[in-house]
């Protein structure tokens, strides 16, 4: 995880910010053998930016996503059963 040089805000490498006083979602993604990984996503991403556009529009056959402040996954597509996102809250 590399700082900021703003305190408001934590790098998560090159896979985005997360910013103190902003809004997220919890995102779960559940896998075909019952584990689900937990993630949060920024509520003001446009649509091409999501997690959800990343699952069902690109080429690409992973989805990675940062999970907790400084880990990252990349996960293959064909393991994802389903995903839902909910409870909108300011980090």
């Amino acid at each position: 995880m590399k700082k900021n040089n703003n305190k408001n805000e934590v790098n998560i490498e090159d896979y985005g910010f997360i910013k103190y006083g902003e809004f997220y979602h919890d995102v779960h993604i559940h896998l075909v053998n019952g584990e689900v990984l937990t993630t949060l996503e920024n509520e003001d991403l446009p649509e091409n930016k999501t997690i959800f556009h990343e699952f069902r529009n690109t080429k690409n056959r992973f989805l990675n996503i940062v999970v907790g402040i400084d880990g990252f996954a990349s996960i293959p597509k064909d393991k994802i059963l389903y995903i839902t996102v909910y409870n909108v809250r300011k980090i």
